[in-house]
């Protein structure tokens, strides 16, 4: 059974949206200072559903001054795996996270 074309060009569309709000949500903490970058993507983390596809390590090396293997120690501290999206982390998972996320910013 194959689809339509336009079963094909809405899903295109649905992915190009999502990309681009994953890309939005990215340049948007990376043009914050650093303590505020932070604190931005633990606002995206907790709440935002437009980046639910979006890994945990992509949303941290968008922060200043937390590249790969921050990102990695931050995930490992929190015992959350940075390859996890973030719309499957759990409660709890966000919590730590975000938790960490501030007070990494805070140091």
């Amino acid at each position: 059974m194959s689809a339509t074309l336009d079963q094909r060009m809405s899903a295109l569309s649905l992915a190009n949206e999502v990309r681009f709000a994953h890309a939005q949500a990215r340049h948007q903490i990376a043009s914050l200072p650093p303590h505020a970058s932070r604190e931005a993507a633990a606002q995206v983390l907790e709440s935002d559903p437009s980046c639910e596809g979006m890994t945990v390590y992509r949303l941290l090396t968008a922060c200043r001054r937390l590249g790969p293997a921050k990102a990695h120690n931050l995930c490992a501290r929190a015992g959350v795996p940075g390859t996890k999206a973030l719309g499957d982390l759990t409660d709890r998972q966000r919590d730590a996270l975000a938790s960490r996320l501030r007070d990494w910013g805070a140091a």
